[in-house]
């Protein structure tokens, strides 16, 4: 027997007990019976000179000076957004790779 909602039992499969939420490399552990809710929000960075800057296109012109035109023109073209961690990877790449 299991207990389900409400400190109520069931003799079903599918209720459990969970202690901990695993989501990417994020655990969250808890106790007890309660209705737990949160957000998760990844907040992406670019490194530089042991120096962390918000991944943004103002930070993107800043630490690639001699690409201004590329980083305007690849975010106009493309659909993109600095919140997406796929687009900004792909973006970081495409200004290395065009010298």
């Amino acid at each position: 027997m299991l207990e389900g909602a409400y400190g109520g039992v069931s003799h079903v499969s599918s209720v459990s007990k969970v202690s901990g939420v695993e989501d990417g490399k994020k655990l969250d552990n808890f106790k007890g019976s309660s209705l737990l809710q949160y957000d998760y929000d990844e907040l992406l960075f670019l490194l530089k000179d042991n120096k962390m800057y918000p991944a943004t296109k103002k930070n993107f012109n800043r630490l690639f000076p001699g690409k201004k035109g590329e980083v305007n023109s690849y975010v106009k073209q493309n659909e993109f957004s600095f919140a997406n961690k796929n687009s900004v990877v792909e973006l970081f790449n495409y200004l290395l790779l065009h010298k």
